[in-house]
């Protein structure tokens, strides 16, 4: 990519070279430690965000012909349709300041142009992740059993809580952590954020009960040691997570909820009763005032 130069500098050049402008936002955003970059058009300009500690914070007014530059080469980029403002999203790498870095691009249709928002995805270490010492202690006794005798120790790890991309961040953290050559390891996910060498990822596009419950079928048929699912969608889904468990697989699951002690009605309104349910569960972890926590049963 282009040699890194002032943000500001470069507006006011009004540079036409997509890559020179590409590189200069993203060292500037990492700069900054953005999570996210956000280019919102109107009808005569180009604004530019970053999101910073959740923060949507308005950065800078764009050349307006940045828009379509910025598009095309991204589009290129991550292999996407060139064609105008259709709803679309997609991941690449490349190599910034000697690293190489993740991102995913999402293209979202408006009245005037697309928005186009760019998300840097860092390969997590569970140690990174804001644990207290004492849980990350907690969960890393939990992963370690499960290494130790791949088909010895079942158990169930629910994720709540916390944002979708929190979430993700926690996932891919995990599944870091637990990616061994004695474990075959699967994940169902609503988008893959990045490709994890060793682990079976598929990026499911059709959530339903019906449909998630027949895809953990067919993965638990060939004795998976490792199961993680971007949502539990149901009845049906629940009751083959449930058959994983009987067969000795460890599960991490995200169940989308504003309250931790919640999660057990919803789960024994299809067909999860409590006491079954402690039987496998091994945690559940929760964001807690900015901070990553464990709820144990």
């Amino acid at each position: 990519m282009a040699e890194n130069n002032s943000l500001q500098a470069l507006i006011k050049s009004k540079s036409k070279a997509g890559e020179k402008i590409f590189s200069t936002i993203l060292n500037d955003a990492l700069k900054k430690k953005a999570e996210s970059i956000h280019f919102c058009p109107n009808e005569d300009e180009l604004i530019l965000f970053y999101r910073q500690n959740k923060t949507l914070k308005k950065i800078a007014k764009l050349p307006n012909t940045w828009h379509k530059i910025l598009s095309q080469l991204l589009k290129k980029i991550a292999n996407l349709d060139i064609q105008d403002n259709i709803l679309q999203e997609g991941r690449f790498k490349i190599a910034l300041n000697k690293k190489i870095q993740r991102f995913s691009v999402f293209f979202w249709p408006t009245v005037t142009q697309e928005k186009i928002i760019l998300k840097l995805h860092k390969e997590e270490d569970l140690k990174n992740l804001d644990f207290s010492p004492k849980d990350l202690k907690s969960l890393q006794t939990i992963l370690d059993k499960k290494t130790g005798s791949p088909r010895g120790v079942a158990g169930l790890i629910l994720v709540s809580q916390m944002r979708p991309n929190e979430k993700n961040q926690v996932f891919y953290a995990l599944l870091k952590e637990l990616n061994k050559d004695e474990l075959d390891i699967y994940s169902l996910e609503d988008f893959v954020d990045y490709s994890i060498l060793g682990i079976n990822q598929q990026q499911l596009k059709n959530w339903h009960d019906e449909t998630l419950g027949e895809s953990i079928h067919k993965i638990i048929k060939h004795d998976a040691d490792v199961l993680a699912l971007g949502n539990i969608s149901g009845p049906l889904a629940l009751e083959q997570i449930k058959n994983a468990l009987a067969l000795g697989t460890l599960v991490i699951a995200y169940l989308p909820n504003n309250n931790y002690q919640d999660l057990f009605s919803q789960l024994e309104n299809w067909g999860f009763k409590t006491p079954a349910l402690k039987k496998y569960l091994k945690t559940i972890i929760i964001k807690d005032k900015d901070k990553l926590a464990l709820k144990n049963n």
